[in-house]
């Protein structure tokens, strides 16, 4: 199991804690997330715990993102466009949205490991 701290875009610290585990076939890129404080994701709040990310088993389209609970309960399904990185990296990784102070941030974009192709999320 990996674990790692993700930065946000603008260099603040996130205490957010990954651990990418895979389940299944490796197409779903399922990564399991330890939220620590609030994200939101599309508009949809995330509250501290434990999620899943992963691409939906859909072959006309892979850019269906399902996050589900710590009870694998479906929370909600997000349409992302696809996304392109130059470099790989081992790790998962995580990009934010600047936000005010006082509003959780909204997630960017995520890559799974050994993934040029991610996934960007649209601000709201």
């Amino acid at each position: 199991m990996l674990r790692i701290s993700t930065a946000c875009a603008l260099g603040v610290l996130l205490p957010l804690t990954v651990s990418t585990n895979r389940t299944g076939d490796a197409r779903d890129q399922a990564t399991i997330v330890h939220v620590q404080q609030p994200i939101t994701v599309q508009g949809t709040l995330l509250q501290p715990g434990e999620y899943e990310f992963r691409v939906m088993a859909w072959p006309a389209n892979r850019e269906l993102v399902q996050i589900l609970d710590e009870n694998r309960r479906l929370v909600s399904t997000k349409l992302a466009q696809p996304t392109f990185r130059l470099g790989v990296t081992d790790k998962t990784q995580f990009s934010f949205y600047e936000a005010p102070r006082d509003e959780p941030p909204p997630l960017r974009t995520w890559f799974s490991p050994g993934y040029h192709y991610g996934f960007r999320f649209a601000e709201k």
